[in-house]
């Protein structure tokens, strides 16, 4: 079998498929960006931009596949994700595999994305390995969720703030509020807005008796069925005054009915004590941990 990473053809999809999913059954291989069945794996690189059929790179001959790697990004971010790399070998070969193939993946990107992401289920011990021989620093990470029993179960109260649908005219409210709590992330605050436009994401805002905005929220239906809540965030000020759950039941009930999985999820960093805690507040489980490695920012 090959042992350099090669472009997947169309005769490979199947195989890479069957590969993933038996991976991803393996906490110790699991990577969350994805699911664990084929039709969830499927929709979750079907999701990707560019075309991950373009930019899947794998191991072995055709028929024969037992590494694969997918990545995609984001010029206006500036970054990468890698989706894998997924390997059937033994521990004591995995990481210099799975080297090559990160390699393949990441030498695909434009000039101006400066750094890459890999992220693994906390038990999956190769990749924090992979890393730590790649120098990208791990932080960890937590994703909790709420059933459509739990966000029933809300009382539907008189909110204040008022919570209304995203508007083109609040773009120069939410921008300074995202571009400071999540500074080069995956959407920029006017593509948050543009995807809110085009029905892609449920984007809410808080605001008091007109005063202009003081917080927001956005989510989506991940190609799993998921519900997920992407961003929120809450002017320094008006922090712990109810604005930041407002939010998050006005998205979670928006976002339920539309879930397949009839939940919504959320990712919470380790270190965000304060955060894990008011999302378990209102119900929110940890469902796993995980391990997102960041290549340092070319230059920095």
């Amino acid at each position: 079998m090959s042992l350099v990473a090669r472009h997947a053809g169309g005769s490979d999809l199947g195989a890479v498929l069957d590969l993933i999913v038996g991976q991803q059954a393996r906490r110790d291989r699991n990577v969350p960006s994805v699911g664990t069945d084929h039709a969830a794996v499927r929709a979750e690189l079907e999701d990707l931009e560019p075309p991950w059929t373009d930019t899947l790179r794998v191991l072995g001959e055709p028929g024969r596949v037992f590494g694969a790697v997918a990545i995609d990004w984001s010029v206006d971010a500036g970054r990468a994700w890698v989706y894998g790399p997924w390997i059937d070998v033994d521990d004591d070969r995995w990481v210099d595999l799975a080297e090559g193939l990160v390699a393949a993946a990441t030498d695909q990107t434009p000039a101006a994305v400066t750094s890459s992401v890999l992220s693994a289920d906390v038990a999956h011990r190769l990749m924090a390995a992979l890393a730590d021989r790649l120098g990208w620093p791990g932080e960890l990470n937590h994703v909790l969720f709420a059933t459509a029993a739990t966000i029933g179960s809300w009382p539907v109260e008189s909110e204040m703030p008022t919570v209304r649908a995203a508007a083109a005219s609040d773009l120069d409210g939410i921008r300074p509020l995202h571009d400071v709590e999540f500074p080069a992330t995956y959407f920029s605050a006017s593509e948050v807005i543009a995807r809110a436009g085009r029905g892609e994401q449920v984007v809410l805002v808080a605001e008091y008796d007109g005063g202009g905005v003081c917080g927001y929220v956005a989510g989506r239906i991940d190609p799993d069925g998921d519900g997920y809540v992407d961003f929120l965030a809450v002017a320094p000020g008006l922090r712990r005054a109810g604005v930041g759950g407002a939010l998050v039941r006005a998205v979670s009930r928006a976002l339920v009915p539309a879930s397949s999985t009839q939940r919504v999820s959320l990712t919470v960093q380790d270190s965000r004590h304060g955060a894990r805690a008011f999302y378990e507040s209102l119900g929110f489980v940890v469902e796993t941990s995980i391990v997102g490695y960041r290549e340092p920012i070319t230059g920095a």
